[in-house]
């Protein structure tokens, strides 16, 4: 009996097995990220039979990986906010700082800046808010309906929330919004639910008559009722209706 053949046999075997295992692991969980159509489809009609119409592919059928990360408001230090704007002298009235050119409003999260500044492009736009102390890395811009935009994003998902717009007309401009930086992104793989299984809500929530213009997945700080310096932010869909509406929920399991 030859043993060394018999031993490169079954080397070679115990290879392909490895393989096979390796394969069909990957196949058993890219089928446990995906939804079948006919899920989506059932869930499509039940919400026309309340009014609501959602477009034919507008769903993606993978679940989406996403996992949870940290922010840091840009108002953390409301000192050093405030001076990377004004200077170092400005007056201040209740919530409201500033100098003869230039002037700071925080309410809560959010902050509106006046500036004595003509603005012409988004380009300007985004110099004069790095100027003003803004770190613009990590974000996306645009324009729409006059106003140069600004949204955070992190690993292509937006930042629900962070966001300036500018504004400028007749030699003023207008900064507004609120803005945060992410300062570390979770290593631990997040359960998240499939689009079809969040959209139901919408009927518990009374809503009819309109259709969703689109479904997308970004990271959310849920409670926003006070000033915070550091939250962390949740995978979440946001959902946008025909009306203009703009309804959020939870994506995780």
């Amino acid at each position: 009996m030859n043993w060394k053949k018999i031993k490169t046999v079954l080397i070679f075997l115990f290879l392909a097995i490895d393989i096979f295992l390796v394969i069909w692991n990957i196949m058993l969980r890219h089928e446990s990220k995906v939804v079948d159509e006919e899920t989506i489809i059932n869930m499509a009609m039940l919400l026309e039979k309340r009014g609501i119409e959602i477009p034919e592919g507008i769903i993606n059928e993978e679940i989406p990986e996403i996992n949870g990360i940290s922010v840091r408001n840009a108002m953390a230090s409301e000192a050093e906010f405030v001076g990377n704007i004004l200077g170092n002298r400005y007056k201040k009235d209740d919530n409201v700082f500033y100098n003869d050119v230039c002037s700071v409003k925080i309410e809560g999260n959010s902050f509106i800046i006046e500036s004595e500044t003509q603005i012409n492009s988004g380009e300007e736009a985004v110099k004069w808010l790095e100027e003003l102390g803004f770190n613009l890395e990590d974000t996306v811009k645009a324009e729409y309906r006059g106003e140069f935009l600004i949204k955070s994003v992190y690993k292509g998902h937006d930042i629900f929330g962070s966001r300036i717009s500018v504004k400028s007309e007749d030699g003023k401009t207008t900064a507004y919004g609120s803005f945060y930086y992410v300062i570390e992104g979770s290593e631990t793989e997040t359960d998240i639910s499939h689009a079809s299984s969040v959209l139901p809500r919408l009927i518990r929530e009374g809503i009819s008559d309109c259709a969703v213009s689109s479904v997308s997945i970004g990271y959310k700080v849920d409670d926003l009722e006070s000033k915070f310096v550091e939250a962390s932010a949740n995978p979440t869909y946001r959902i946008m209706l025909s009306d203009g509406r703009e309804i959020f929920y939870n994506a995780t399991k």
